[in-house]
C-alpha cells in the first residue's frame, strides 16, 4: 500500500479518538497521566521548585541528588526525599510523518497508526490538565508550543492528519538534532512521548537517548507494519522502495534472512530505549490502541 493525497484521518476520526480518550474515569486518567500502562520500564525525572512531601525506600534508578542521608542513617536504610511539584509540567507527543512512515499492507498506514496514537495520548495529557505541545516530523517540521486546552490539540490533529509528503531521501529524520531540539523547548520534567518506526535510529544516538531519558519522563512508541515482523507468505514477494525493487521467494532463504534482520532491528531498537531509562511500547499499525489505555 502506498501514499495517497488523501488525509490519515478525517475531521470525524480525530474527533472520536479525543472523545474517547476524554471518556477514561478519573482513576484511570491518573495512570494515563504518568504513561505507566505503556511500557516495560517507567522513568523518572524530577524538576526544580518543589515541596518536601515525604520519604521512601531508595530503588534502583532515582536520583542519589535526592538521598535523605541524615534520615538514612537513623533508619539504616537509605531513603529517598518526595516532593510536591509546584509545576504541573506540560506533555509533548512527537509524531513522525516522514514518507517511510507511508507504509502499511494491512488496514492502514504506519503513519495513520501513528497520528491516531499521538491524538490518543494528547488528548488524555489535555483532560489531565497539562499543557501540551507537539512536533510533527516532515519535510518542514511543525512545532506547536505547550499550550492547553482541547483546541489546541485540535489545531494540530488536523495538522498531523494530512496526507503524508511525498519520498524525498534529504528528509530523514535526524534524532540527534530533534533531540537537542526538544531539550531546548521543554521544561525539565516534562512528560515526552516519541511516536515513530525509528528507521534512522542509531546506535550514535543512544547518548542522546540518555539525555531525553535524564531529563524528562521519557516513553517511545515504536510503529511496525505486520510484514515487518512476519513476511506475507506468499510464493513470491516484491519489495520496493525509492528506485528499488526487491524480488523475494518469500520461503527461500533471503526471505527468511530479511525477516531475521526486521525482527533484531526491533529488538535493538527496544533495548536502546531500555538503557537510556526511557519506556518503550511496540505498537503495529493494523492493530487498535488498547495498548495505549489503562
Amino acid at each position: 500500500m502506498s501514499a495517497t493525497l488523501q488525509p490519515l484521518l478525517d475531521a470525524a476520526e480525530i474527533k472520536r479518538l479525543i472523545q474517547q480518550a476524554g471518556s477514561l474515569d478519573p482513576q484511570q486518567a491518573r495512570h494515563s497521566q504518568r504513561f505507566n500502562q505503556f511500557g516495560d520500564q517507567a522513568a523518572s525525572a524530577l524538576g526544580s521548585g518543589m515541596d518536601f512531601a515525604d520519604r521512601r525506600p531508595y530503588q534502583a534508578g532515582d536520583d542519589p541528588r535526592f538521598i535523605d542521608w541524615r534520615a538514612s542513617a537513623r533508619s539504616a536504610h537509605t531513603l529517598i526525599r518526595r516532593y510536591h511539584s509546584e509545576i504541573n509540567h506540560p506533555g509533548c507527543i512527537v509524531i513522525d510523518r516522514r514518507a517511510s512512515m507511508a507504509f502499511g499492507t494491512r488496514k492502514r498506514l504506519k503513519a495513520t497508526q501513528a497520528v491516531r496514537a499521538g491524538i490518543t495520548l494528547g488528548a488524555q495529557i489535555v483532560h489531565a490538565g497539562s499543557a501540551l505541545a507537539m512536533l510533527l516530523l516532515d519535510r518542514h517540521d511543525f512545532w506547536q508550543a505547550p499550550q492547553p486546552g482541547l483546541a489546541s490539540l485540535q489545531r494540530s490533529a488536523q495538522l498531523a492528519a494530512r496526507p503524508c509528503p511525498p519520498d524525498d531521501a534529504d528528509a530523514a529524520v535526524s534524532w540527534n538534532r530533534i533531540g537537542h531540539g526538544l531539550i531546548s523547548r521543554l521544561a525539565q520534567g516534562s512528560r515526552l512521548v516519541l511516536i515513530s518506526d525509528f528507521a534512522t535510529l542509531q546506535p550514535s544516538d543512544l547518548k542522546l537517548l540518555r539525555q531525553l531519558g535524564k531529563l524528562f519522563d521519557c516513553h517511545a512508541v515504536h510503529i511496525v507494519d505486520a510484514a515487518e515482523q512476519r513476511l506475507p507468505g506468499s510464493e513470491a514477494l516484491t519489495l520496493q522502495w525509492r528506485q528499488q525493487r526487491i524480488n523475494l521467494a518469500s520461503r527461500g532463504e533471503s526471505a527468511q534472512t530479511l525477516e531475521q534482520t526486521l525482527q533484531q532491528r526491533q529488538l535493538q531498537i527496544k533495548d536502546w530505549f531500555g538503557r537510556a531509562q526511557c519506556g518503550y511500547s511496540l505498537l503495529r499499525s493494523d492493530h487498535s490502541l488498547q495498548a495505549l489505555r489503562p
